[in-house]
């Protein structure tokens, strides 16, 4: 696997990381979404070309992270992502996907004064949350978790090659290998949403930067829900992708990673500001 320029050291624990060695600057904390694991991020970290702290999380039961199979598994996994985050002893940027992005959404209310700013790509976020409380949305993606599990890994990662060519090519083997080995055992406890959104977004009163894709290429926010969302939070922008499905950066790396390298360096001087005047840019 190539890794990215800067060489990221894993370090075990509960969570379990990946860190790039830099101790001087605003620590960015990367949060993956559901079946992958922190070497998920290497494709956008290696764009992105950060020269800060670099942290990549493994979520409970991802990864080299382990699982407590007594907790509800949002909260285990915010209550591991916030000591990690503590622990740090500074302010912050997290970016997450999906789940991740979740999860960085809670972390930025709960640690309110030490979240500078949160990048979210396309996260599960709606109004209405019924949808993602049915058994059949979680039975089907452990059922493709399982899937994954049985497939030979190299020929696993042959088809991703074809089936996803735009992609970088450091993307594929950790894309593959992480849902190989997730901990399928988190579907006991699994359930993502602890509260309505809008409590969620009255929380949040840092700077919020939502990617968003096509739905009809199976990403997960509607036009109306990002709309939604910017009621809610008045230091949301969104950047609307449309020829992207619910892997934005890896879709369109090169349009992604610099939208968030402006975010993030506009986060840590704290001079954010909304060029387009609108809350909302397309890409």
């Amino acid at each position: 696997m190539t890794l990215p320029s800067a060489a990221f050291t894993r370090v075990a624990g509960s969570p379990a990381y990946a860190w790039n060695g830099v101790e001087i600057g605003t620590p960015v904390v990367f949060l993956h979404g559901f079946g992958d694991m922190a070497e998920c991020w290497f494709g956008l970290v290696n764009r992105l070309q950060l020269q800060q702290p670099v942290y990549l999380l493994d979520a409970p039961g991802h990864g080299q992270s382990p699982v407590d199979h007594a907790l509800h598994y949002i909260e285990h996994t915010v209550e591991r992502a916030a000591s990690f985050v503590r622990a740090l002893q500074q302010p912050v940027l997290l970016v997450g996907h999906s789940m991740g992005a979740l999860e960085a959404m809670y972390l930025a209310g709960d640690l309110a004064d030490q979240v500078q700013g949160i990048v979210l790509e396309d996260p599960p976020m709606a109004r209405d949350l019924t949808p993602w409380r049915d058994p059949a949305l979680f039975a089907g993606l452990f059922g493709f978790l399982h899937s994954m599990r049985t497939q030979d890994f190299a020929e696993a990662v042959a088809r991703a090659r074809r089936e996803k060519p735009h992609w970088d090519d450091i993307e594929y083997e950790p894309w593959v290998r992480s849902k190989q080995i997730v901990d399928v055992r988190v579907r006991d406890h699994f359930a993502i949403h602890r509260e309505p959104m809008e409590t969620t977004w009255g929380r949040i009163h840092c700077p919020v930067l939502l990617l968003t894709g096509a739905p009809a290429r199976g990403a997960i926010i509607e036009a109306d829900a990002a709309a939604w969302a910017q009621q809610q939070c008045p230091s949301l922008r969104v950047a609307h992708f449309p020829d992207a499905s619910h892997d934005i950066r890896r879709d369109l790396a090169a349009a992604v990673a610099p939208v968030i390298r402006a975010f993030l360096a506009e986060c840590s001087s704290g001079t954010v500001s909304d060029p387009t005047g609108t809350g909302v840019a397309q890409a």
